[in-house]
């Protein structure tokens, strides 16, 4: 089974058969779980999430196929302080509130108005 040769060749430090491109190559690092269960699957990051760093296992299936897989390091998620985002969080509600009063003057001037279409109108 070449899946299983492939993870035989990694363990001895040989370099395996490589599958199909992938477009981020063939390392993927610095995601969080949540962009790896987006892109992978749900069971994929669930095998992920359970790996110890320094050590391949695999095969592990993915939507793209099967994969060999070794965790070099592992970061806790810190929350970051709020003056370090206030300026995206502010913009992120300006927009939002933008949009809401664009919408809701069209809505305003749709309702002043009234559309006719002649049944004789060509394109």
């Amino acid at each position: 089974m070449k899946k299983q040769n492939n993870l035989s060749k990694l363990l001895s430090g040989q370099t395996p058969d490589m599958g199909l491109p992938f477009y981020s190559g063939n390392t993927f690092t610095s995601h969080p779980l949540q962009k790896i269960e987006d892109i992978f699957g749900g069971e994929f990051a669930k095998v992920i999430d359970a790996l110890d760093e320094g050590r391949w296992i695999g095969p592990i299936q993915s939507a793209f196929g099967y994969h060999n897989v070794m965790i070099t390091s592992i970061e806790n998620s810190k929350v970051p302080s709020f003056d370090s985002v206030k300026n995206i969080v502010l913009a992120d509600y300006l927009e939002a509130n933008s949009d809401q009063a664009i919408k809701e003057f069209m809505e305003q001037i749709k309702s002043e108005y009234s559309v006719a279409i002649s049944p004789n109108f060509e394109l």
